[in-house]
């Protein structure tokens, strides 16, 4: 993105395979940066957290989405 030194990415769901994104993304993307997590499993989502930057952990995944300091989302939830 011209002009962008980071793209904030929010997370929905934190279990094996949300929690390795995040953490990918602290450690290996430049330009990006966790920005927000959410998972049904609060404590879950704060693990995940903790171990790429602690970004904020959100109890609502319409929050965010829709949170303005969000620029993309990647949803890393089951099938069903």
């Amino acid at each position: 993105m011209p002009g962008c030194s980071s793209i904030a990415v929010g997370i929905i769901g934190a279990g094996g395979m949300g929690a390795r994104h995040a953490v990918n993304l602290h450690q290996y993307v430049a330009g990006a940066h966790v920005a927000a997590i959410y998972d049904l499993d609060a404590g879950r989502a704060q693990q995940a957290a903790a171990r790429c930057g602690s970004p904020e952990v959100l109890s609502d995944p319409r929050a965010l989405i829709h949170d303005e300091r969000v620029d993309a989302v990647i949803i890393a939830s089951p099938d069903a």
